[in-house]
C-alpha cells in the first residue's frame, strides 16, 4: 500500500481547486453521464465536481492568500492488494472512509474523516508520463482532495507539517506521515482479512531503507532468530519490530535528555578523547 501525500497534482493549491478538480475528471471525457466515475464523499457515494469545487473553495476562513487551502492524498494498493478485494469500486470507497479516519485522528485533535471537508476520486488507469502510453497491469488507485480546514473551520491541518503530536509550543499536535502509512495498512489488513507478508509491510521496508544504523541491526537480529513462516506469526514479528523500534526510539531519547541536562548544567560531553 502506497499513501502520497501532496499539494497538488495540478495546478496551485493556494487558489481554486478547479484545476485539480478537472485533472481527477479526465477519466470521464467523452463519456456518457450514465458511464461517469463520479467523486465520493464520506457519507455520498455520487458528488458532482461542481459540488466538490464549491465546498473546498468556501471551506477557507482565515486563511490567507499564500496559505494552502486544500490538498490532495493517493491512495494506491498493490496489484496483490486489488487482486485481494477483486478492483470492487465499494471496497475501494469503504477502505478510502477509514484511511480518512486515520487521517483525521493523525492530527491529534480528537477528529474524525466525518469532521473533515474531503472527496474521492477513484481512478483505474496510469498512464507513462514520457510516453504517454497506459502502463500495463493493474493500476487502481484513488485521489482524495481534502481541505486545509475541517468542517467547522477551527484547524488549520496540513499533512505536510513537520511536526509530530508536539504538545508544546505555537503548532499543538502536529501529523506523522509514517503512522498513517502503518496504520493503512492495518485497516486493509483488518477490513479485507488480508494476509500481508511482512517483508512487505511499511515498517519493515521503511526501517530497512531510511532507519538508523541502531534500529537496521535491532531488525534483522530479530528477523534473523525469528524467522516467521505463517502469517500469524509474521504478525506477531512485526509486533516485535515495532516494539524493538519504539524502544530504539525510547533509548536515543534518553541519550539526548542526558545531553540536554549536561549542557543546561554547563558540562562539557565526553566525547571519548583522552589527552
Amino acid at each position: 500500500m502506497n499513501i502520497k501525500v501532496s499539494s497538488s497534482e495540478k495546478g496551485n493549491n493556494k487558489g481554486s481547486s478547479q484545476q485539480l478538480v478537472d485533472y481527477l475528471n479526465k477519466e470521464n471525457e467523452n463519456k456518457d453521464i450514465d458511464t461517469y466515475r463520479h467523486f465520493f464523499s464520506h457519507t455520498e457515494d455520487m458528488v458532482t465536481r461542481y459540488e466538490v469545487q464549491s465546498a473546498i473553495d468556501s471551506n477557507h476562513r482565515k486563511l490567507s492568500k499564500t496559505d494552502s487551502k486544500f490538498f490532495m492524498l493517493t491512495i494506491s494498493p498493490s496489484e496483490h492488494e486489488l487482486r485481494h478485494i477483486k478492483c470492487n469500486e465499494k471496497a475501494l470507497r469503504d477502505y478510502t472512509r477509514e484511511v480518512m479516519n486515520a487521517y483525521a485522528a493523525n492530527f491529534n485533535k480528537g477528529l474524525k474523516g466525518e469532521d473533515l471537508v474531503w472527496f474521492g476520486k477513484i481512478e483505474e488507469h496510469r498512464v507513462d508520463k514520457k510516453t504517454k502510453i497506459q502502463k500495463p497491469g493493474l493500476h487502481w488507485h484513488v485521489h482524495v482532495i481534502v481541505s486545509r480546514r475541517d468542517k467547522q473551520q477551527m484547524y488549520k491541518l496540513s499533512p505536510q507539517s513537520n511536526h509530530r503530536n508536539t504538545t508544546m509550543g505555537a503548532v499543538k499536535g502536529g501529523f506523522d506521515r509514517n503512522v498513517l502509512r502503518e496504520r493503512s495498512e492495518e485497516v486493509f489488513d483488518n477490513l479485507f482479512r488480508y494476509e500481508r507478508a511482512w517483508k512487505d509491510s511499511f515498517l519493515y521496508q521503511n526501517t530497512l531503507k531510511n532507519g538508523s544504523t541502531k534500529e537496521k541491526d535491532r531488525i534483522r537480529t530479530i528477523t534473523t532468530v525469528h524467522n516467521p513462516v505463517s502469517s500469524r506469526s509474521g504478525a506477531i514479528l512485526l509486533g516485535k519490530i515495532s516494539a524493538a523500534l519504539a524502544q530504539v526510539s525510547d533509548e536515543a531519547d534518553r541519550e539526548e535528555a542526558k545531553r540536554r541536562r549536561r549542557r543546561e548544567r554547563g558540562e562539557e560531553e565526553d566525547l571519548g578523547f583522552q589527552m
